[in-house]
């Protein structure tokens, strides 16, 4: 086995880092993620896309994730069409954004060669 790790090693290991993320890095993952999904229509068609977006069990949230990441609407817009606090909409995106992000990452780390 190189380095030590089976496939659920590295699952665990992947969430266990994606749980300890500093903000800097969740934003970086939430600028790739606007960049990806408004820019490309096959991205958000991928059945790994639609996956991870059934991984965000409150459809409230989920409508926001699209809104936001596919639909190009930004924060101030969303609140006032939800007739939400911003920082009602900041926080139900960012939790909608690691739920969809721990199953989008996974969904690649199957498509890793198994490690010997």
């Amino acid at each position: 086995m190189a380095y030590g790790l089976t496939r659920e090693d590295r699952k665990q290991l992947m969430f266990y880092n994606a749980e300890h993320l500093t903000s800097q890095e969740w934003r970086i993952i939430r600028s790739v993620f606007r960049k990806l999904f408004r820019n490309s229509k096959k991205a958000t068609q991928a059945k790994e896309f639609k996956r991870a977006l059934d991984n965000i069990k409150d459809c409230e949230r989920r409508d926001i994730f699209i809104k936001y990441y596919v639909e190009k609407q930004g924060i101030v817009k969303l609140s006032m069409d939800k007739h939400y606090d911003e920082s009602v909409v900041r926080s139900r995106l960012r939790k909608a954004t690691r739920e969809f992000a721990f199953v989008y990452f996974d969904n690649f780390t199957r498509l890793l060669p198994p490690i010997e």
